[in-house]
């Protein structure tokens, strides 16, 4: 991806209130009037919105400047014409940081909402913004009408994403309904606005967005990786433990071929030292009101180092996904081989596989003996040296290196 086609707060995870020109301030009243009095001392109107490049009407009358005068508010980009303006003629209480302590609200529009007492820089890198990220990109998103949304039937979940709202934007009003047992909060379009315009999400439906992690993830320290990773998994995630596995699937359009958001958990998952299977189709279906074929696709997280590290780095917030991960911990019986053996039961699971699939990786071979990552590198490491295995691809993205025996 070029990045040009993402906001700087998708590589930042801050987003300043000045960059997002769309919304609107609401301002103390006397602040506001201070703001009229500065101008007016300037000159005429005329003058004061052709130097700020404002439309005068055919009555000489100024639209924005007289919406200021009467409801106290201005769009962001008339506000910072009106600063820029004033402290070019040593007005300087006018500057952005002193009008910033007189901001009371901020709206995308007359309806729609409204964040009180905002913050100005909304940062993103805490646990409160990888949480509210997470759950947009999962089992929330944001509408065409810019409204952001969260449904999900756990109030649990519900509270942990309106307080990260909370803590990220200021006060805020929500809307709440029910459908089949499962509740959906709404929240203002400003909200919305922001995450899209300042961070990069997109506004309609994830199947067709086809939407990936923000970049700034995958840079901040793990334990907000996990956060980010815990409310994928609330969301989306599975537990069996038939087979001791967890599963997380997500569907895009069928042309759009992989889901980009199991792209980003294989990568996050495997900077915390959590390997998991490729990404695996598992059904294709047709959306009848769309006209369009889907995609669903999953990957696992299996064997005994991989689930534990995965407990302890990540979890689950919803009770019992939480036990039966535990119940799968607590079944658990590696097997164990001497050195010597395990060397013949490693050969062995390489010659299966390959048979099978012309290739084998690493990870196919942890997951096929029931071993943990590192046991099984340190083994691969020695063939490699004995000359016993070579690579044949090397590693790409989400896509393991690829070895035949020699």
């Amino acid at each position: 991806m070029q990045s040009n086609e993402f906001p700087k707060g998708f590589y930042t995870g801050v987003v300043n209130l000045w960059d997002l020109p769309s919304l609107k301030i609401y301002l103390k009243p006397d602040f506001c009037l201070e703001i009229i009095e500065a101008l007016n001392s300037l000159g005429k109107r005329k003058i004061i919105a052709k130097e700020m490049g404002e439309k005068i009407s055919k009555y000489g009358t100024v639209s924005t400047l007289s919406n200021l005068r009467t409801y106290n508010s201005g769009k962001i980009g008339l506000i910072l014409k009106i600063s820029k303006l004033l402290t070019k003629y040593g007005k300087n209480n006018f500057d952005k940081k002193n009008i910033e302590k007189n901001i009371i609200a901020i709206s995308y529009s007359n309806s729609g909402g409204q964040i009180r007492n905002p913050r100005t820089n909304f940062d993103f890198r805490n646990e409160y913004g990888c949480l509210l990220i997470s759950a947009i990109l999962h089992d929330g998103g944001i509408s065409k009408n810019k409204k952001p949304h969260y449904s999900n039937k756990y109030i649990k979940l519900h509270e942990g994403v309106y307080n990260s709202a909370k803590e990220i934007f200021g006060d805020f009003n929500i809307s709440k309904s029910y459908s089949k047992g499962c509740l959906s909060t709404i929240y203002p379009k400003v909200c919305g606005v922001i995450l899209k315009e300042g961070i990069g999400l997109q506004y309609g439906k994830k199947i067709y967005n086809n939407p990936t992690v923000p970049e700034f993830i995958f840079n901040i320290n793990n334990e907000n990786k996990g956060i980010f990773l815990k409310q994928a998994f609330d969301d989306e995630g599975t537990v069996d433990e038939n087979n001791r596995r967890i599963t997380i699937q997500l569907s895009t359009l069928l042309k759009n071929k992989i889901p980009h958001l199991l792209e980003d958990h294989i990568k996050l998952l495997n900077s915390l030292s959590i390997i998991t299977s490729e990404i695996k189709p598992v059904k294709k279906y047709f959306i009848k009101n769309y006209g369009e074929h889907s995609l669903m696709c999953g990957i696992n997280i299996t064997g005994f180092e991989n689930l534990k590290k995965f407990d302890y780095l990540i979890g689950f917030n919803i009770d019992y996904k939480k036990e039966r991960l535990k119940n799968c911990l607590n079944s658990y019986k590696e097997k164990h081989f001497q050195f010597g053996t395990f060397r013949n039961q490693v050969l062995k699971s390489m010659r299966k596989i390959e048979k099978n699939k012309g290739f084998f990786t690493r990870n196919l071979i942890a997951l096929d003996l029931n071993r943990g990552w590192s046991r099984m590198q340190q083994i691969f490491d020695i063939f490699i040296k004995e000359n016993k295995i070579k690579e044949i691809e090397k590693y790409s993205g989400s896509r393991a290196a690829r070895y035949i025996l020699r």
